[in-house]
C-alpha cells in the first residue's frame, strides 16, 4: 500500500505562519550544509526548522518561500519540490 500525499494550495492572501516543505535531492549529502545554513543561532530560521529523510520543513510565511528557495539554490542545494502538505 502506498502513502498518499495531500498537498494545499498556498493562499498569498491568508496571513500567518505554515508548514511549508522543501523536497531536497540527495539530502545524506547536503545534511550538514543544510544545518549550518539554517540552524545556526544567528539564522532567521533557526529554531523553524525540521529536518526528514528526504527534506526539510520550515515555519514560513508565504512571502519568505522565495528567499528561503533562492538562499537554497545559490548553495548549490537541489531542490525538486515546494509544497505545504496536510498534517
Amino acid at each position: 500500500m502506498h502513502d498518499t500525499l495531500l498537498i494545499k494550495t498556498i493562499n498569498r492572501d491568508q496571513a500567518g505562519f505554515r508548514n511549508v516543505f522543501f523536497q531536497i535531492g540527495d539530502m545524506d549529502t547536503h545534511i550538514s550544509e543544510l544545518m549550518d545554513l539554517l540552524n545556526k543561532p544567528d539564522s532567521p530560521y533557526a529554531g523553524r526548522c525540521l529536518f526528514r529523510y528526504n527534506g526539510i520543513r520550515l515555519k514560513l510565511e508565504v512571502d519568505e518561500i522565495p528567499t528561503v528557495l533562492a538562499l537554497l539554490v545559490n548553495k548549490g542545494v537541489p531542490v525538486y519540490g515546494v509544497y505545504e502538505p496536510y498534517f
